[in-house]
């Protein structure tokens, strides 16, 4: 229900429209339209230009710093490629290879 209230939203406001589906005609397509295109690109690009006016401010040690912050923040948020195994100490997976011979 909530999504189709947001869907009558978006339509009733121009940024979308429902499109019967060419081969279903049970099937309704939702497609962007021109103008949400425009709306969306014209805030990106002022979005884009403010964050460069805030870099702008930096000096190069801090342009350095925030770069280094947020390469660890990305690192700590990546997904592995295989899933974690618990936090195991030393003493513990001594004592499970010992047992395991």
């Amino acid at each position: 229900a909530s999504v189709s209230v947001l869907i009558d939203r978006l339509c009733r406001d121009g940024y979308a429209e429902r499109i019967v589906h060419p081969a279903d005609r049970r099937s309704v397509g939702i497609v962007p339209t021109d103008y949400s295109d425009t709306d969306v690109r014209g805030t990106l690009h002022r979005m884009h230009e403010q964050m460069m006016d805030a870099v702008g401010t930096l000096s190069e040690a801090e342009r350095v710093a925030v770069a280094k912050f947020l390469k660890a923040m990305i690192r700590s948020v990546e997904i592995e490629d295989e899933p974690s195994q618990p936090s195991r100490g030393k003493s513990q997976m001594a004592e499970s290879t010992a047992s395991s011979r």
